[in-house]
């Protein structure tokens, strides 16, 4: 499984920090933040054979993606489902987890989960990070 650099790497930050209206730094480092949490799920899921076995299968259907991250492209059901999997169905706890931390950049949209609309567009005019990020954070997983 690719590090996280290697994903930063491929990631198109300019277009994230675009989507969720943050500076790019912002997004780089709530990509690290976000992806961290989800590289150490997928660790903890690949610890038994069954668990290697689900998580390869699930993985595998999105390889073959180059060097490149169209944002456009990504399927962002199947990255949800991924991420139910990852979190044993936790998510809005590891959502939450992300929110409660002291740092502005880290916000429960950092895994595309626990907010609504409302909360979206408060959070926005606040320049938090907002649920919009989802696409690109169930990209890092493959």
């Amino acid at each position: 499984m690719a590090g996280l650099d290697d994903i930063l790497k491929v990631l198109p930050i300019d277009q994230i920090a675009a989507r969720l209206g943050v500076d790019p730094a912002t997004a780089t480092q709530a990509v690290q933040q976000g992806g961290g949490a989800i590289l150490s799920g997928l660790q903890q899921n690949a610890a038994t054979p069954e668990g290697a076995s689900a998580l390869q299968s699930a993985l595998g259907k999105h390889t073959g993606l180059g060097d490149h991250v169209d944002l456009d492209q990504v399927d962002t059901t199947d990255g949800g489902k991924i991420l139910r999997h990852v979190f044993g169905g936790r998510e809005q706890e590891v959502a939450k987890a992300l929110t409660d931390e002291p740092r502005d950049f880290l916000r429960a949209g950092v895994l595309g989960l626990g907010l609504d609309e409302e909360q979206s567009r408060t959070r926005r005019r606040r320049g938090e990070l907002v649920h919009d990020q989802r696409p690109f954070v169930r990209k890092v997983a493959p």
